[in-house]
């Protein structure tokens, strides 16, 4: 690994150890793991280099999956929130109760449903507001 891809590692851990699933701080800190059995031969002071290093060899001893699920949340594309059929139609229904008690005169979106009601009332055209708020139904209404 150069460089950047070390320290990448040792800021992700460093910054999101609290957020990582149990199961992954487990395998990643394993005291019978062949990557921290290099490192803990001895209470030493270890270089920056060094801990960088472990950081690396641990990211990279995670599955593919486990991997991809570290880098989706730290950069904050997790899905929180799985869409569910029963999710989906409450999101939509609160969504719709939203929209009808806010004031939308002249906004982009009294614009467009004017032009084409269809359109703008479409589960496809909603779903993308939503899953650009993260399924926060208000900042959604009022984008």
């Amino acid at each position: 690994h150069n460089n950047n891809s070390s320290s990448s590692s040792a800021l992700f851990i460093r910054t999101n150890r609290k957020k990582m699933s149990g199961e992954v701080i487990r395998k990643l800190f394993a005291p019978n793991s062949s990557v921290e059995s290099q490192y803990s031969s001895n209470n030493r002071r270890h270089t920056k280099e060094e801990i960088d290093s472990f950081l690396a060899q641990s990211m990279t001893s995670l599955s593919f999956q486990e991997r991809e699920a570290a880098y989706e949340e730290l950069h904050g594309i997790a899905n929180a929130n799985p869409e569910t059929p029963e999710r989906i139609s409450m999101w939509l229904t609160t969504f719709e109760t939203y929209l009808n008690t806010i004031n939308k005169t002249g906004s982009a979106y009294s614009f467009a449903e004017a032009m084409d009601r269809s359109y703008v009332s479409a589960q496809k055209f909603r779903m993308m507001f939503l899953r650009a708020d993260r399924y926060d139904v208000e900042k959604a209404a009022q984008r």
